[in-house]
């Protein structure tokens, strides 16, 4: 099976496509091509593999391109997508995921809020960057 990004229906729009050139993913991981898909089309996925597998690009992908296609402009402090995170090295993990992504497609903005931290500076930090 050609697990090229190309074949994704829908297809990628051409600056996360460009983002993963940067990175050196040519092509995608058997989880990639079997979630991105499900999730592009609004369905919940469950999935299971081990580390290093894609699983961090495999939800990350199809939320930026979500939001991406939304046709509404975003209003200024408008929360278009939340991530939560079972551990709190799996949220760096998938905050450095993340930031490979915003910090290309300027469009977007991220912050991780990580528990364990004064919840008055999260709010804080949320109200100013929005």
């Amino acid at each position: 099976m050609d697990q090229s990004w190309d074949t994704l229906n829908p297809p990628l729009c051409k600056g996360i496509r460009k983002v993963l050139k940067t990175l050196g993913f040519d092509k995608m991981t058997p989880v990639q091509a079997a979630c991105i898909p499900l999730f592009m089309t609004n369905k919940d996925v469950a999935a299971e593999a081990v580390t290093g597998s894609g699983k961090t690009l495999a939800f990350v992908l199809p939320l930026l391109e979500i939001l991406m296609r939304r046709e509404d402009p975003w209003k200024p402090g408008e929360v278009g997508g939340i991530i939560i995170s079972p551990t709190r090295e799996l949220a760096i993990q998938i905050d450095e995921v993340l930031l490979e992504f915003t910090s290309k497609l300027k469009r977007f903005t991220h912050m991780i809020l990580i528990g364990g931290n004064n919840p008055m500076l999260d709010i804080n930090k949320l109200k100013e960057q929005g």
